[in-house]
């Protein structure tokens, strides 16, 4: 009997920016580069979205993976951030853009757009593939989605829109709050999150203060406390009991299921 070897799959969560970190990590792990070609002989690599914002270098970073996926030596899936990108500087119509330009927004992205200054024709292309990249991975040994493998968005999504945000329809609605391509795209790029009590304050690592933060959806969380469920706790928050009026349904998984990879926490 022939034995068959799997692929072997190198995981890369948010890089946000940060190439020369990325280049050090991807030459230790097998990648060579010469006269211009890439190679990688350890296995694929599996980029699982968040490319770009807060570091320095989002267009140096998107360039390689995007030169990466070209040369099949990578999968690429959407982060949250990347869809964020896309809205802010995709129009919805002649006044305004698909995300609103305000303080907050525009700080978030203050560093990507430095990036491509005196790069339009860069920024124009990257811009191009983004929209063209598959929200979620799956093969038949495991898969692998930003922030929540969620089985029924997934199917509604397969089903009505298997070419992601390239059907413009979609692309559209899932910049409009009540849209279904809106809660689509809430789900499996931002994950399920917990409306927070007054007397809870989050601060993200923007600086920005949440209403709602990002829980363990992956587990079974009936009869836990707020404490072991919320993904990154507070020591100054005083801890309770789960609500578990939060989840509309269980997400959690059993060991019959393929192995799940997912990265926004």
């Amino acid at each position: 009997m022939k034995l068959v070897k799997s692929q072997v799959y190198y995981i890369v969560g948010d890089v946000h920016g940060q190439y020369q970190r990325l280049s050090r990590r991807l030459k230790s792990a097998g990648l060579t580069s010469e006269n211009g070609k890439l190679t990688f002989n350890s296995g694929k690599l599996l980029f699982l979205g968040d490319l770009l914002d807060r570091g320095p270098d989002s267009r140096k970073v998107i360039e390689l993976v995007k030169q990466l996926h070209e040369a099949g030596i990578a999968e690429v899936i959407l982060g949250n951030h990347e869809f964020n990108f896309l809205g802010y500087l995709n129009k919805l119509d002649k006044r305004s853009f698909l995300r609103r330009h305000t303080l907050k927004n525009l700080r978030q992205h203050s560093a990507t757009l430095k990036s491509y200054k005196s790069h339009k024709n860069d920024l124009e292309t990257h811009l191009a593939w983004l929209k063209s990249l598959p929200l979620f991975f799956e093969n038949k040994h495991f898969r692998a989605v930003h922030a929540c493998w969620d089985p029924q968005w997934i199917k509604w999504l397969n089903t009505k829109y298997p070419e992601g945000l390239r059907n413009e329809g979609f692309f559209q609605n899932s910049y409009k709050i009540g849209k279904k391509s809106f809660f689509c795209i809430e789900r499996l790029l931002k994950g399920p999150e917990l409306t927070l009590p007054d007397a809870f304050t989050s601060i993200d690592s923007e600086g920005n203060i949440q209403s709602g933060i990002r829980y363990k959806w992956w587990q079974k969380n009936k009869g836990k406390s707020l404490k072991e469920v919320i993904t990154k706790w507070n020591e100054k928050w005083q801890n309770t009991s789960f609500n578990s009026s939060f989840e509309n349904r269980s997400l959690s998984y059993s060991k019959k299921r393929k192995a799940t990879v997912y990265w926004a926490l």
